[in-house]
């Protein structure tokens, strides 16, 4: 198989004795050992892919499935890996898993499905830079195509050592199924020398007949096509076709006699940019620093559009420099004061970074975070990462090809980031931290979007604020949860649900009261925006328990913080109208801020 990566046996036992056979000098015939380890290397993985992703499929199955296949793919491809980068993924990984665990989402299912894809090229022995990896996928499948084309079931004659007199020859068949088969004797006449024993397996037997027989009655189509894709995503993950890296080039060029036609363009563009910046950041830091902004000052404006613009002339600047820093410019006998302009402008755009990320710390300090914020922060961050990329490019004299493989990576790993930082929660713990610092207009962000269980565990520290808007709409809110999780409150706490028809006000902007979405179990039920329904609802039958694989962390912390605190929201619990009420009066009061 010329050509094809993972050609050396699983587990790297390259001291057993496998027969191939080469056919017509073409293409190199897989049999023996081999054969039977890929197979049951193959029945482990299909047995655990339709158990945790068929049957279950829940966020928690898709984190243990991203856990268990990075230790599985390694142990199996431990001596071919590229160890900086296979780490590096495999703990990217093991980050996504945990937050399918704390709190999921499909967002960090997708994207460890893509970075098990960056894995599989790692296990390849090279680093899983974008371009390459993009097209790794191509790999997988010529190595897919090819892998099925070289089994074969041939007889393997191994002979014994020359050491031995004379020769003797055995099959391989008969060197595996002759032990067991006597051990299999023997171990049946043991177990029927002692009845319990005896009843014991047998009842086993029959459970796992019993299990096997459930397995295959249930057994549709769509599992056979799932099981297929599965089985050959295996192959295409151990036996890519190698793929194809770009080089890179990191040796200085040699200077040319003459200056390019373009120095003087250059320089002059390098002279201007620095001037201008200099002239706006004296006037950014004299408008938007230090002082004291009025009633009627325009936050959206200033702090949130005025700061995508700002991102904007960096991500502009990058282009410059990576255009005027290219082709024939590098050869300039003058490149060295072409580099000094540059780097001078480079300190200009730093410091017009700080600027960027005080008009979102304007907007973030009138009114809190939000998930937007956080995700306008990494996207700032994301420009001066690729900003600084290329000046490290300029100063060290690396070419395109180096800039492109780690500049690819830079919104990658903003959004592995996002993915796996529980946001929810650190957005709401911000805002509950000012409202507690005396800063009410934050709570806005509280009712004002969408929010997971995650984001619901700081509202706790509210639950007995001053403010009395505050403190009951956090209480309502906690009652709708309640119900959401099925915590039902002690008796002497809440009394017989009231019949009451309830009302959920939203805003010209479409936000509505409440606003809830529960991650463990999003398989099994329907959601809506609106949660608001009476207790009684939930009370009419025992509460279901939730099975292990729709464990969710954050859930789990909730219902413990819930009965903790049921004295607080409990009334409210029983009560739809007041609930809503509250909840409503709360929304209302803080729209102010928005």
């Amino acid at each position: 198989m010329s050509g094809v990566a993972g050609d050396p046996p699983f587990l790297g036992a390259q001291s057993d004795p496998i027969v191939v056979h080469q056919v017509g000098g073409k293409r190199t015939y897989v049999s023996g050992k081999q054969t039977l380890i890929d197979l049951a290397v193959l029945g482990v993985w299909l047995f655990t892919t339709d158990w945790l992703l068929y049957r279950f499929g829940s966020f928690t199955t898709w984190a243990i499935f991203f856990a268990v296949s990075v230790v599985f793919l390694g142990m199996l491809k431990l001596r071919s890996i590229h160890w900086r980068s296979g780490l590096g993924i495999g703990a990217l990984i093991l980050c996504l898993a945990v937050k399918l665990i704390w709190c999921g989402s499909f967002l960090p299912t997708l994207c460890g499905l893509g970075l098990l894809v960056c894995f599989g090229m790692a296990l390849t022995g090279r680093p899983p830079f974008m371009p390459e990896a993009i097209g790794f996928v191509g790999s997988m499948i010529l190595g897919i195509t090819d892998r099925l084309g070289s089994y074969r079931w041939q007889r393997v004659v191994a002979a014994t050592s020359r050491g031995h007199s004379g020769s003797t020859t055995g099959s391989l068949g008969l060197q595996i199924a002759l032990p067991i088969g006597v051990a299999g004797v023997f171990l049946i006449i043991f177990v029927l020398a002692n009845p319990n024993v005896a009843n014991f397996i047998g009842t086993q037997i029959q459970w796992a007949w019993t299990g096997v027989s459930s397995f295959f009655l249930q057994f549709r189509f769509s599992e056979a096509v799932f099981l297929g894709l599965s089985g050959l995503t295996l192959v295409g993950l151990m036996y890519p076709a190698l793929p194809h890296l770009l080089l890179e080039k990191t040796s200085a060029p040699q200077l040319a006699a003459h200056s390019t036609p373009l120095h003087r363009a250059y320089r002059n563009t390098l002279l201007t940019v620095i001037a201008l910046f200099a002239i706006y950041l004296l006037f950014e830091f004299s408008t938007l620093w230090f002082r004291e902004f009025p009633a009627d000052f325009y936050y959206a404006g200033y702090a949130h559009r005025g700061a995508f613009w700002l991102t904007v002339a960096l991500a502009f600047a990058t282009l410059v420099l990576s255009i005027i820093f290219q082709g024939d410019t590098l050869t300039d006998p003058k490149i060295a004061s072409l580099k000094c302009l540059a780097m001078i402008w480079s300190l200009e755009n730093l410091i017009l970074s700080v600027a960027v990320y005080n008009r979102m710390y304007i907007y973030i300090d009138f009114n809190g975070m939000t998930r937007m914020r956080v995700i306008g922060l990494l996207g700032i961050a994301c420009v001066i990462a690729g900003f600084i990329l290329v000046v490290i490019k300029l100063r060290r004299n690396y070419d395109m090809v180096w800039l492109l493989h780690r500049q690819l990576w830079v919104p990658v790993l903003a959004i592995i980031a996002y993915a796996s930082l529980p946001v929810d929660w650190v957005v709401n713990r911000y805002n509950v931290n000012q409202v507690l610092a005396g800063n009410l207009a934050p709570s806005v962000q509280l009712v004002a979007h969408e929010t997971k269980s995650s984001g619901i565990l700081p509202l706790f520290d509210l639950v007995d604020a001053e403010d009395v808007q505050i403190r009951d709409g956090v209480r309502a809110l906690l009652a709708l949860w309640a119900i959401e999780l099925n915590v039902e409150p002690a008796a002497s706490l809440a009394p017989a649900p009231r019949e009451a028809k309830t009302s959920v006000w939203k805003s010209p902007y479409g936000h509505a009261t409440p606003w809830l979405k529960s991650p463990s179990v999003f398989r099994n039920r329907q959601s809506s925006p609106s949660r608001s329904r009476n207790i009684s609802e939930s009370t009419t039958s025992p509460p279901p328990k939730n099975a292990w694989h729709e464990f969710q962390w954050s859930d789990s912390l909730l219902r413990r913080e819930l009965e903790r605190t049921q004295a607080a929201w409990a009334p409210l619990a029983s009560a739809p109208e007041r609930r809503d009420e509250a909840l409503n009066a709360f929304f209302k009061y803080a729209y102010q801020w928005y």
